[in-house]
């Protein structure tokens, strides 16, 4: 394997999660607009927000994103992947400190994935590498909800 892909993989979760500056590929440039970002500059009851009855908020969103995280992260280091998706998204709001915590367990998280994607040595084989490129475009996905859920509830 090329050695330059775990880290070109590790620089595109960086864009997406926490650090965007100069960078087009995520959020044009704007460090703002990072999936971090744009959680921060909401409220709680922003984040609790739920829009239409077939729309989930950012809060459910969030914690979504912990679930499948963790269990990624899980997967990385025992080999399973568990995560209870249908709880997650059933807790559509949060309090101020639920939602501060939310944001703490996803930053977590995230540091985990950023700290296993870039070895090498993990990217053995294909079906491991399947696995983790799919968290790029899950991550991806819900960062542009997120967004349009944002500018919505901020409206």
């Amino acid at each position: 394997m090329d050695p330059s892909f775990p880290e070109a993989l590790k620089c595109l979760l960086l864009e997406c999660f926490q650090s965007a500056a100069n960078t087009p590929r995520f959020a044009g440039g704007d460090p703002n607009h990072t999936l971090l970002k744009e959680l921060e500059q909401l409220t709680a009851d922003e984040a609790s927000t739920v829009l239409s009855g077939n729309l989930n908020s950012v809060a459910a969103h969030a914690r979504h994103l912990v679930v499948a995280l963790r269990g990624s992260n899980r997967w990385a280091m025992q080999g399973e992947f568990q995560g209870d998706f249908a709880a997650a998204w059933k807790q559509q709001a949060v309090d101020p400190l639920s939602w501060e915590l939310l944001q703490a367990e996803l930053q977590k998280e995230v540091a985990n994935v950023l700290s296993w994607v870039a070895d090498e040595s993990r990217l053995c084989d294909q079906e491991t590498v399947l696995w983790t490129l799919s968290i790029l475009p899950h991550c991806a996905y819900h960062l542009g909800a997120i967004r349009q859920l944002a500018a919505l509830v901020k409206a």
